[in-house]
């Protein structure tokens, strides 16, 4: 038969849950882009480049930790990362060689994924753009018992204050 009228619009959904959204980490920055929250901003650290254990993670450390106890003997500690090259970024002033990375934790309360689109500044259809960088892992120079992880510095990239 014929396709009928449209109907009425029925009634609205009750909201979801407020609890959504998602985090990721913006290297460089100690800040995070309108629209989005700070969970904590810190600084970036790793293990030492020489040594044999420790962590392959770049980690966003806050810039007040507190433990609840610590360890002296057999540890791997933790090292802040810093710049080995500047002649990229956009920011003014550059970060300088040496100088240690800020990072922040950006929550998205109105996205529920995220992902870092490699190789290009131009986010896939659909999707939006948090920040834009440098892809950056650890030097070639140094001698590393395990590869360290790559991370997105900001284009905009700071120095710790």
């Amino acid at each position: 038969g014929d396709i009928g009228s449209k109907g009425q619009i029925g009634v609205q959904g009750q909201k979801g849950d407020t609890n959504s959204g998602t985090t990721y980490i913006r290297w460089g920055r100690d800040d995070c882009p309108s629209g989005t929250g700070v969970a904590y901003a810190g600084r970036a650290a790793g293990t030492k480049w020489n040594s044999k254990g420790g962590t392959n993670e770049y980690l966003c450390l806050p810039n007040n930790p507190r433990y609840r106890t610590t360890h002296t003997h057999e540890y791997a500690p933790l090292y802040g990362v810093d710049y080995r090259i500047t002649t990229m970024f956009s920011s003014n002033p550059r970060p300088q060689q040496f100088e240690n990375m800020p990072c922040a934790v950006c929550y998205v309360p109105t996205r529920s994924a995220m992902f870092i689109q490699q190789a290009s500044y131009e986010c896939p259809t659909g999707w939006t753009r948090e920040y834009e960088g440098y892809l950056m892992g650890e030097d070639t120079i140094r001698t590393r018992y395990s590869p360290r992880s790559t991370i997105c510095v900001d284009r905009y990239a700071k120095a710790v204050p």
